[in-house]
């Protein structure tokens, strides 16, 4: 639990620091939503991995988000964007998604596992 906590910090370094540097161009495309959403699902997978029972992480970081949306705004180089705060809030709903999945798969028992079969 603890390297995916250290992986979920260390992520969020580097989204923040990515999120604030300059760019030689605003990216409009379709591809910065997807990037929107991949990033902040990453984070939302390692934070729920990383603390499993605090279901509270999740609102957090899409508030830091949009922290990190409006310290753009405030930059003479980059956007304030209310369409990259919903993509963020997509990629963190998409990790809560996959982790309810795949504990949900982790609790039902195999076939072939549990009493009645001779070892």
């Amino acid at each position: 639990m603890r390297v995916y906590r250290w992986l979920c910090v260390g992520l969020l370094v580097a989204v923040t620091v990515l999120s604030l540097l300059p760019l030689e161009h605003p990216d409009l495309s379709p591809n910065d939503k997807l990037n929107h959403l991949l990033g902040w699902g990453a984070l939302g997978l390692l934070a729920g991995l990383g603390w499993p029972r605090r279901w509270f992480v999740w609102p957090v970081l899409w508030g830091y988000s949009w922290l990190l949306e409006l310290l753009q705004g405030m930059t003479a180089y980059r956007l304030f964007s209310v369409a990259d705060g919903f993509a963020n809030l997509a990629g963190l709903v998409l990790a809560v998604v996959l982790l309810w999945l795949w504990y949900k798969m982790r609790s039902i028992p195999q076939s072939g596992q549990g009493a009645g079969r001779p070892e």
